[in-house]
């Protein structure tokens, strides 16, 4: 049962690695002013994050229920290193998808600040295209 739960913390670990090469990308792409970002791109990489977010949650509450469990078929006081390790992961894991959700935020507001402070410049310096 570990080995399952163990391999399927484990595949959680490329989609998170993937998604926090994106989200530098993007935060790149805006420091050198990159304007063919769009909140759409955003929008989808805030997707994905919670995709991953909820995948953690579920695996830390089925560990949560294992580890609450006591039975003569699993005997807790041999997987429990083991249980403990998953756990670890998984807390670790959640860790850094806050850290990336943040980030995407952070990302999210400086690309309407910058579609804002586009608009008003527009306005302001083109007035005929206000209408």
């Amino acid at each position: 049962m570990f080995e399952l739960i163990d391999v399927a913390v484990k595949k959680m670990v490329q989609p998170f690695f993937t998604l926090r090469a994106k989200v530098v990308a993007m935060t790149q792409q805006l420091q050198e002013g990159a304007s063919e970002i769009n909140m759409d791109h955003i929008v989808g990489l805030a997707r994905e994050a919670a995709q991953i977010e909820i995948v953690i949650q579920d695996h830390q509450y089925c560990l949560s229920e294992v580890q609450s469990s006591s039975s003569e078929s699993l005997p807790m006081e041999t997987i429990r290193p083991a249980l403990n390790e998953l756990i670890a992961n998984l807390d670790r894991g959640m860790s850094g998808i806050t850290g990336l959700q943040a980030r995407i935020r952070c990302i999210s507001r400086i690309k309407a600040i910058s579609i804002q402070v586009h608009a008003f410049l527009i306005r302001k310096y083109h007035p005929v295209c206000s209408g």
